[in-house]
């Protein structure tokens, strides 16, 4: 058996599921990925997720649950505002240096990194220099280049996107028709 760990860039997630007009199912994208049927047995998942500076923090604490519950390890980091009223809230470096602690704590066979982020073309060298599998996860049309080059192997999202449920469209009142839940 191949211990794996599985790393998800949840923001990257998330856009690349409103890019399908699709909901995120959570468990079934860390099934998909951790593909068990080839020998592999899952070590630990973990999502990093950001909160918005003034979001729905009751709302977004019930999400965060939810994970948890099915069985993910949920690192998060707080957004700040930027004077033009966006936010933002950087994980990528929270990603590496987790990835790597894991990595040399629990010494996987398989390090599967769900995004489709350019920045992670050293983490995917760092762990091939070690001896551990660095598998990408995105949509195929979403893999940044840089990744593509460094990656052990990439695993395309689109069959598991065509599973999720689709995104309700909103009605003529600005109302979620029907019961749009993504936490699933």
């Amino acid at each position: 058996m191949l211990k794996t760990i599985v790393v998800i860039d949840g923001e990257n997630v998330l856009g690349q599921a409103r890019s399908q007009n699709r909901w995120t199912d959570w468990g079934r994208l860390r099934d998909y990925v951790t593909r068990q049927e080839e020998g592999r047995f899952l070590s630990e998942a973990v999502v990093y997720l950001p909160i918005a500076p003034n979001g729905n923090r009751s709302g977004i604490l019930r999400f965060h649950d939810t994970l948890r519950r099915k069985g993910f390890r949920v690192v998060t980091r707080q957004g700040k505002a930027r004077p033009d009223g966006t936010w933002e809230a950087n994980l990528d470096t929270d990603i590496v240096v987790g990835t790597m602690e894991m990595v040399i704590g629990s010494r996987p066979d398989i390090v599967v990194l769900v995004s489709a982020d350019s920045h992670f073309d050293c983490l995917c060298e760092w762990l091939r220099r070690r001896g551990t599998r660095a598998e990408v996860a995105s949509l195929g049309t979403r893999f940044a280049p840089e990744l593509r080059k460094t990656a052990s192997a990439l695993i395309d999202l689109e069959g598991y996107f065509r599973t999720c449920k689709p995104m309700v469209p909103k009605s003529p009142h600005g109302e979620q028709e029907g019961n749009g839940n993504g936490s699933r």
